[in-house]
């Protein structure tokens, strides 16, 4: 609320200028982000890390179709004498639309930045089996950390999948899963044959051997278009080894309580 001077000269302008003068007056205002984002490049990074657009994303793109978008949609609302605001929720929609335009292809797998891992989400997942079956490989911290990342970063990217009820389904999933799995199983019997001539090797090597090969994500596919993030395959080993349906240790079904 204005007080002092501040309201005497609010009141004022009000008796010495009509409506129609304000409306005059506003109409001729012209807003500029010059003053804080004098280098236009800094201002789109800005925004593509603001939306958590990821790098797969071509970018320049997407940032005009946005804002060609909201342009329309602001003077479409002024036209109808209606305020120019945009919805926050709105505003990530037509963000996806177009990021799926780009991509040609009916859903996206968001980037790493837009799926945040907490550490109480972690710390929960600290008795789940595929960290026991990454123990009987004697993984290291870090390793273990990036799997409990991959892990959840996955799930939650399925859960958001079932929500929508669009591509990928259910059976894309256990399409991806058998081929992740089949993936697997050459990876364990090549490694299995090969320790037989390297009698060094302890059991927990040959299954650090198997996982790591087993980690490649790249040539996968998900409902025919190319798998693009790296957690949606290398979450799906751990979902896959916490349902006991892969392992890495060869002696994973007996070790695994």
């Amino acid at each position: 609320m204005l007080k002092g001077k501040s309201k005497e000269l609010h009141d004022d302008i009000v008796t010495d200028y009509s409506k129609e003068d304000f409306i005059n007056l506003l109409a001729k205002i012209v807003l500029s982000a010059d003053e804080f984002y004098p280098d236009r490049n800094k201002f789109k990074e800005e925004i593509k890390t603001n939306l958590r657009i990821g790098s797969e994303v071509p970018f320049n793109s997407v940032y005009e179709k946005i804002f060609g978008w909201l342009v329309n949609d602001i003077i479409g609302k002024w036209a109808k004498g209606q305020e120019g605001t945009i919805k926050a929720q709105k505003l990530i929609d037509i963000k996806d639309v177009y990021i799926k335009e780009s991509l040609e292809r009916p859903f996206i797998e968001q980037a790493v930045s837009a799926i945040p891992v907490f550490d109480f989400e972690r710390q929960q997942q600290q008795d789940k089996i595929f960290i026991k079956q990454l123990s009987l490989i004697e993984a290291d911290e870090d390793d273990i950390v990036d799997a409990i990342d991959h892990f959840l970063r996955a799930s939650k990217e399925r859960d958001r999948w079932a929500e929508n009820g669009t591509i990928p389904c259910q059976e894309d999933i256990n399409e991806l899963e058998s081929d992740i799995s089949r993936n697997w199983k050459g990876h364990k019997k090549r490694h299995l044959i090969e320790a037989k001539t390297k009698p060094t090797l302890t059991k927990a090597d040959v299954g650090n051997l198997i996982y790591i090969d087993s980690s490649n994500a790249a040539g996968y596919s998900l409902a025919g278009y190319p798998v693009i993030q790296p957690y949606t395959i290398l979450g799906s080993l751990h979902i896959l080894s916490d349902k006991l349906i892969i392992g890495w240790h060869p002696d994973w079904q007996t070790e695994i309580k």
